[in-house]
């Protein structure tokens, strides 16, 4: 049998979310829900996984005019973003204004 393509698994997996989120049904229908539901979440990832590895990103164009590409990696962007973010944590003590008296 031919798994669902992500479309057709996401449609599905509103539904049994919809469903859940109702309260419809016996326990024993609600636990066969969710179980389906994280089979076809992580048929939903898997199928995610596999397009982000089949991304291509033009990195300049040839002499002839064709595009240039290079594989997309999403650690990498990752990884530059966290470095690029600022740190939030100082070492600066705080300021302290001598004419306002502590709350204690």
């Amino acid at each position: 049998m031919d798994e669902p393509d992500f479309e057709a698994s996401l449609v599905k997996l509103e539904g049994l979310v919809s469903a859940l989120e109702r309260g419809d049904g016996t326990l024993a229908t609600a636990l066969s829900q969710y179980e389906a539901g994280v089979h076809l979440l992580a048929r939903c990832q898997s199928l995610l996984d596999g397009a982000e590895k089949s991304v291509s990103l033009i990195a300049g164009v040839a002499g002839d005019g064709a595009p240039i590409l290079t594989s997309f990696d999403a650690t990498a962007s990752v990884e530059r973003d966290v470095k690029a973010r600022p740190s939030r944590v100082t070492s600066r003590k705080p300021v302290v204004d001598p004419s306002i008296d502590p709350p204690f």
